[in-house]
C-alpha cells in the first residue's frame, strides 16, 4: 500500500482575499488534489487561513496560489501576505516545504515530490 502524507497550505491574506484561489496537483495522478476557486474566501481580509490536504507519498506535486486580479497577495499599500506549503507531522507538528512571502503576480507555484519522511522536506 501506497504511504499517505499530509501537506497544510497556508494563506495569510492581504486587502482582497476573495481574488486568491489555491490547487494542488498531483501529476503522477494527472489530477488537481485540491481546489479552492475564487470568491471563496471573501470577507477574510488581512485573517489567515490553512487548508489540508492529502497526498500519496512519492508523489509529484504542483502547488499553486492564483490571484485573479494579478498583483498577488499585496494590497494597495504592498502589506506583505504570505503563502506557504508545510508537511503536517505527528502532533500537528509542521515543517516547512516551500513560502512565498513576496507574491505580486498572478501565479505562484512550486513543485516538489511529497515525502514521508518529513526530515528531507525539500
Amino acid at each position: 500500500p501506497e504511504e499517505e502524507v499530509v501537506l497544510r497550505m497556508d494563506v495569510y491574506f492581504d486587502d482582497w482575499p476573495e481574488d486568491i484561489s489555491l490547487q494542488m496537483v498531483d501529476a503522477t495522478l494527472e489530477a488537481v488534489v485540491f481546489n479552492v476557486p475564487p470568491g471563496q474566501f471573501k470577507g477574510l481580509k488581512k485573517k489567515h487561513v490553512s487548508r489540508e490536504v492529502l497526498v500519496t507519498a512519492g508523489h509529484d506535486l504542483t502547488f499553486k496560489c492564483m490571484d485573479a486580479y494579478g498583483d498577488g497577495l499585496k494590497d494597495g499599500n504592498y502589506e506583505a501576505g504570505l503563502v506557504e506549503v508545510s508537511y503536517v507531522g505527528e502532533n500537528d507538528e509542521t515543517t516547512l516545504i516551500w513560502s512565498d512571502p513576496d507574491f505580486r503576480s498572478s501565479l505562484t507555484e512550486h513543485n516538489f515530490v511529497a515525502k514521508k519522511n518529513i526530515d528531507s522536506a525539500t
